[in-house]
């Protein structure tokens, strides 16, 4: 959102990142809980190696996205070109997960089982639909 006001401007992005940061427990808490889930689910179906290393990605993105909400919260007078940096770590860090999940999908699609698929489907449309609007939300 642009206005003609560039002291606006920055105001309003930076209240945009200030709510990206506050709701993005609540949005790594889903990725850890799903993807605990979705390694039980598919214990049996898919190599206990790829769903460790999997699922221990999953945890180290979410460790180091977490790290930049506590970051913020410690620094939350960070404004401006610094606010937006951690905005783009953060957004980083969301597209490394978006990776995560589309591997799980992919694991998932490739094992020839029409349920396991079928949850795949399940997967990638709920956490495209949970996940994005937070994460943009501050990206301008």
């Amino acid at each position: 959102m642009k206005t003609a006001d560039p002291i606006q401007n920055e105001r309003i992005e930076d209240g945009l990142a200030r709510l990206l940061f506050k709701q993005a427990p609540v949005t790594l808490g889903a990725n850890l809980l799903y993807g605990t889930l979705w390694a039980v689910a598919v214990w049996e179906t898919i190599s206990h190696e790829n769903i460790l290393i999997w699922f221990g990605g999953l945890g180290l993105v979410t460790l180091l996205r977490m790290a930049l909400v506590v970051w913020h919260r410690r620094h939350d007078e960070q404004t401006g070109q610094r606010l937006h940096r951690l905005v783009n770590l953060y957004a980083l860090g969301a597209l490394v997960t978006g990776v995560f999940w589309a591997a799980a999908g992919i694991m998932l699609i490739n094992t020839g089982d029409p349920a396991m698929q079928a949850l795949a489907g399940f997967i990638m449309g709920g956490m495209a639909a949970g996940t994005s609007l937070p994460t943009t939300s501050a990206v301008s």
